[in-house]
């Protein structure tokens, strides 16, 4: 008999082998809770795998009951057992009748198991945080405490011992004796970085500074980096050369100093290019340079004394130092730090980007005191918590605003094209004076997105974010999370607009490399290749939304219900925004007006410049930008001068004096328009120049010259050109061209 799909996954041995290893594991990890202590990694690492198993458990119990529902559904339908029923019937009752006991112990079992895991998992935590909170507050010696130790046997606590310096060294895997290469290697560095800090001087522009912050940025740079390349080039050498005689980056305290002073030398001149740039280059972040070179200043002095803080406090040098000595030279150090923070807390009260209000640069002080207070009553590990959270988070925010202006400038630069590859891409792209790069937009969007979360996730971790928080945040940004009946997946979400700003600008270079080629060579008119063209654009653009939508993780049949609601919204109010939809596509394939026609439209006239999805551009002559719906040029009245052809006629009237001869008159008109380049006179299938003689006026013989132009759109200027003709050779052929006259007799009755 073939079994059903909760019978077949009953008899499976599987879930009951997995079930009963995660329930021995379960017991394993609560054994560890009797431990005396437990590291943060064994933690994260129990958390972890307590959270698999309660989603495991949890599918279990959700899949067992569903199985259930459907196995008692199945033996409702069969009913009470009978008399005289078949052997059939009664064996699958009997199966069914198992099949919901096991499955009854098996949701038990699972349920059990995932109440275990969260009451353990909810354990670790509690004992993690109060062992963090014990550490966190664990009291030493105060400092008074500590200079009375330190003067009461200064001699018995000697701070440096040579001899155990070599040993350790040499247990690093650094032998003292055989770092004359090392050296040597550091002289020919040095040597080379004065011959390129010449090549890289003269190259840098004779200026006083850049436009722009992203521009003054990289020419300080360059001048800072130039400035320091001979100390920065040795100390370079050195460290790589250390790094792979002790086989990496170990306990040396030679390697450590070596490579800690590379990096603090590197802070250094990202502190001056930023603040205080070296020649050439000029202050470009703030408003007052002083204040520049002062904060400057400050924060120079405040990366020295944690290079040193380093040195002393996580190198093998903390082995070698006193306790009480080091213990000295710690609380000195912060006093000088919460000093100097203070002090940059000040200054940047006079910048026009800080972000810090008065009270939050307050709250950062006492903040700072407290940390140092804290150092002086002797819970060190307290003091550290709060000044490395505020200091990184203060440096956060700092490198996001400064980023975020680096990247505002950067972008307005690619939209304005001032340096030469910002040009090239610009041509690349073809994209005209004066228009935006298309999906610039959405890659500002992106840096915004991307700099104020790795702002986030760097102030996290500078307050202690733990490990396990860190997998679960990151395994939220990918894997995502549920939002209602909606599942968000950041990552995904950031790539889709990666890709659509991407696939944008993508469309636009072909739209304009290939797509207006092609058509070139398709014998279309020129109306048709504007149309193929907008309409290739218009393609490109839904296929980069459709390509970047199903990135992003959106269903397609979810954008049926939207469409559905779209479709309500037309019928109250979006009619006019559909009418000039639909117009637009009537346009576009219909053509009744083209790019660069001459018409008019409800007391508007001018040449039209782009016919999009919603609206027309005309320009008129006066060069103002007129936006017309789609909608009135398909239902109104429209004169387009130029459908078909550029040919039009142009008609001038002319009056003259009574008694003039009129032959002579309209030999002179015939004469005056044939002379004109612009005017069509040796035609076959269009009339050649006429004057009419229109009427008998009340004070002049009313003619009129009509004549057809080969560009109408030169019509106003030809028209212009024939009258200063005409009115020169009337004066010399003595013709009169009158003006109304009027005889006013009073007469006076008499009385």
């Amino acid at each position: 008999m073939v079994l059903t799909g909760a019978a077949a996954r009953a008899a499976d041995p599987a879930p009951d082998v997995w079930l009963t290893s995660m329930t021995q594991q379960v017991g394993q990890i609560e054994k560890k809770l009797g431990l005396v202590a437990l590291s943060q990694d064994d933690v994260d690492r129990d958390v972890k795998l307590l959270t698999q198993i309660q989603n495991r458990a949890q599918k279990c119990v959700d899949g067992g009951k569903g199985d259930m529902t459907e196995a008692r559904r199945n033996l409702e339908a069969l009913g009470e057992p009978v008399a005289g029923e078949p052997a059939d019937v009664t064996r699958k009752r009997e199966e069914l009748k198992k099949q919901v006991t096991d499955l009854k112990n098996r949701i038990n079992a699972c349920q059990l198991l995932l109440i275990q895991s969260s009451e353990l998992a909810q354990k670790l935590k509690q004992r993690l945080s109060r062992e963090v909170k014990t550490r966190l507050f664990d009291r030493g010696p105060n400092l008074i405490a500590v200079i009375e130790g330190f003067a009461t046997h200064p001699a018995d606590r000697p701070w440096w011992d040579v001899r155990r310096f070599r040993a350790d060294e040499e247990s690093a895997g650094v032998a003292l004796s055989d770092l004359r290469g090392v050296w040597l290697l550091a002289l020919v560095a040095l040597l080379a970085g004065f011959i390129w800090q010449r090549v890289l001087l003269r190259r840098l522009p004779a200026r006083e500074g850049a436009p722009g912050v992203y521009d003054g940025f990289l020419l300080a740079l360059r001048a800072c980096f130039a400035r320091f390349l001979p100390l920065l080039a040795p100390l370079t050498a050195v460290s790589l050369a250390l790094i792979l005689l002790s086989g990496g980056y170990n306990g040396s305290v030679l390697t450590r100093f070596f490579v800690s002073a590379s990096v603090a030398l590197a802070v250094y001149v990202l502190i001056r290019a930023l603040l205080s740039p070296c020649a050439p280059a000029a202050p470009y972040l703030t408003d007052s340079p002083h204040v520049s070179r002062r904060l400057s200043r400050s924060l120079s002095l405040a990366l020295l004394l944690v290079w040193l803080s380093y040195l002393l406090l996580a190198t093998p040098v903390k082995g070698l130092v006193d306790t009480e000595l080091l213990q000295l030279l710690r609380a000195g150090m912060l006093t000088a730090l919460v000093l100097l923070i203070s002090r940059v807390m000040w200054n940047i009260r006079n910048f026009s980007w800080s972000m810090l209000p008065g009270w939050l640069r307050l709250v950062i002080v006492l903040a700072l005191l407290l940390a140092l207070l804290a150092e002086y009553l002797g819970y060190r590990n307290f003091s550290i918590y709060l000044v490395v959270g505020t200091v990184g988070s203060l440096l956060s925010l700092a490198l996001a605003v400064i980023a975020g202006r680096f990247a505002s400038d950067l972008f307005d630069q690619i939209d304005s094209g001032n340096q030469l590859w910002q040009i090239r891409l610009r041509k690349t792209l073809r994209v005209k004076a004066g228009e935006s790069v298309p999906g610039l937009m959405w890659m500002r969007l992106l840096a915004v997105l991307t700099i104020w979360g790795a702002f986030a996730f760097a102030v996290l971790r500078s307050w202690g974010l733990s490990r396990q928080s860190e997998l679960v945040l990151f395994e939220a940004l990918s894997q995502g999370f549920d939002v209602g009946s909606f599942h968000v997946v950041p990552s995904r979400i950031l790539l889709a607009i990666l890709i659509f700003s991407l696939l944008l600008s993508l469309s636009r270079l072909i739209k304009k490399k290939l797509a207006r080629p092609w058509v070139q060579h398709a014998h279309l008119d020129r109306g048709a290749q504007d149309a193929a063209v907008t309409i290739f654009g218009y393609v490109g653009f839904v296929l980069a939304m459709l390509i970047s939508l199903s990135v992003a993780g959106i269903e397609f049949r979810n954008l049926a219900v939207i469409a559905g609601a779209l479709s309500v919204g037309i019928g109250f109010g979006l009619q006019n925004i559909v009418n000039n939809f639909v117009s637009g596509l009537i346009l576009l394939f219909e053509r009744p007006i083209r790019a660069g026609d001459w018409i008019e439209v409800g007391g508007t006239e001018g040449y039209v410049r782009s016919i999009n999805i919603r609206s027309t551009e005309i320009q008129t002559f006066d060069r103002a930008e007129v936006i017309v719906p789609n909608s009135e040029l398909i239902s109104g009245q429209v004169t387009n001068w130029m459908l078909h052809d550029p040919v039009g006629r142009a008609r001038i009237p002319i009056g003259v004096a009574y008694g003039s001869d009129t032959e002579k008159v309209r030999d002179l008109l015939l004469k005056l328009v044939g002379e004109q380049p612009g005017v069509i006179t040796d035609s076959h299938f269009i009339a050649p120049p006429k004057v009419l003689f229109r009427e008998f006026g009340d004070s002049a013989l009313n003619f009129e010259l009509r004549f057809f132009v080969r560009d109408i759109a030169r019509r106003l200027s030809i028209v212009s050109e024939i009258n200063f003709a005409i009115d020169k050779a009337f004066r010399e052929a003595g013709i009169e061209i009158p003006f109304p006259q009027r005889d006013v007799h009073i007469r006076k009755d008499q009385p």
